[in-house]
């Protein structure tokens, strides 16, 4: 029997980066996985090692998970291109249980915000949406990620604090807002959040900036980006092949019965709203007429009323 009593060598072995996935080697790559070979130094060739990952056993692996990969289509800081997770007259058991991942905080919480007050102009209660990340205090982050566990909470905006190994069930959706510095590993284990259990099915999605679809930056070029999030971003071949190959999962193949991504099944895509539209015309027609806009045509509230009634009479239909 082997005892270590070296403080740093048992942080090493007890940390919880201490995983056996395959090395997926970036510039934000733990250090801690540089050094793991010090252990088969120290104990020799002799002595047998195990290595475990919680997501070899086949229930997690046969998991039913879509990956969809959308540029924004508008200002970082307007969501409008996630305004679809809060349908306008949707009511609290129309909402699917969500968890977003954004890695600016600052941004985090202008979205929670922007979240927060649609859902109240549609007459949602405030515990639907929540937020949590490191900045928190440890009793709201206690309480928050509870409420999204019991279900509580539908819709849940987080940063890395949502990391590894916390099982939420019921998740349909995993959206990553932004992907600069993203790697592949990372986006695999968040995606893994959605469709813990056997039988659930999950969607995960990646919203890109315009600043990582510039052409100066490539697969063979990738700056200090992460070279397979770019090939994922920019590529037209299936998303999940990509992944898969990063991943070095040579046992993966394609299911041509089941949607892997929406590359393959386009249908994949969530629906736009009808407020894109004064979108466009601000961009596209305002030097044409200038004195004319949407307004023109319909007011605000008369676009929000007659969508509700839409939304409504499709229901009852």
């Amino acid at each position: 029997m082997l005892v270590v009593f070296s403080p740093k060598f048992n942080r090493l072995l007890h940390s919880k980066n201490w995983q056996a996935h395959l090395p997926y080697l970036t510039h934000s790559w733990r250090p801690s996985y540089s050094r793991i070979y010090i252990l088969r130094e120290i104990v020799g060739l002799d002595v047998p090692l195990i290595c475990l990952s919680a997501t070899c056993p086949k229930s997690f692996r046969n998991v039913l998970l879509s990956t969809i990969v959308l540029p924004m289509e508008h200002d970082i800081t307007s969501f409008l291109d996630i305004a679809f997770i809060l349908p306008l007259g949707c009511r609290e058991a129309d909402l699917i249980k969500t968890l977003k991942y954004v890695d600016d905080i600052e941004l985090l919480t202008k979205m929670f915000w922007w979240a927060y007050q649609r859902a109240a102009s549609t007459g949602l209660l405030d515990y639907v949406i929540d937020i949590v990340h490191s900045g928190l205090s440890v009793r709201h982050q206690e309480i928050c990620l509870e409420g999204f566990r019991t279900g509580r909470t539908a819709i849940l905006l987080g940063s890395s604090k949502i990391s590894t190994g916390m099982n939420f069930p019921g998740v349909c959706r995993v959206i990553q807002y932004k992907c600069c510095d993203l790697t592949i590993p990372d986006f695999d284990q968040r995606r893994g959040r959605g469709a813990r259990y056997p039988g659930e099915f999950s969607v995960s999605m990646i919203f890109v900036e315009p600043s990582m679809l510039e052409d100066h930056i490539s697969v063979e070029n990738p700056k200090s980006q992460d070279p397979g999030i770019i090939e994922l971003i920019k590529s037209d071949e299936c998303i999940e092949a990509i992944i898969q190959r990063c991943l070095e999962n040579e046992s993966w193949s394609r299911d041509p019965s089941f949607p892997c991504c929406n590359r393959c099944t386009p249908d994949l895509r969530p629906a736009r709203e009808f407020q894109f539209i004064a979108e466009h015309w601000k961009e596209e027609w305002r030097t044409q007429w200038p004195s004319y806009g949407p307004k023109s045509l319909i007011s605000d509230s008369g676009l929000e009323d007659n969508s509700l009634w839409l939304i409504w009479n499709g229901k009852m239909l």
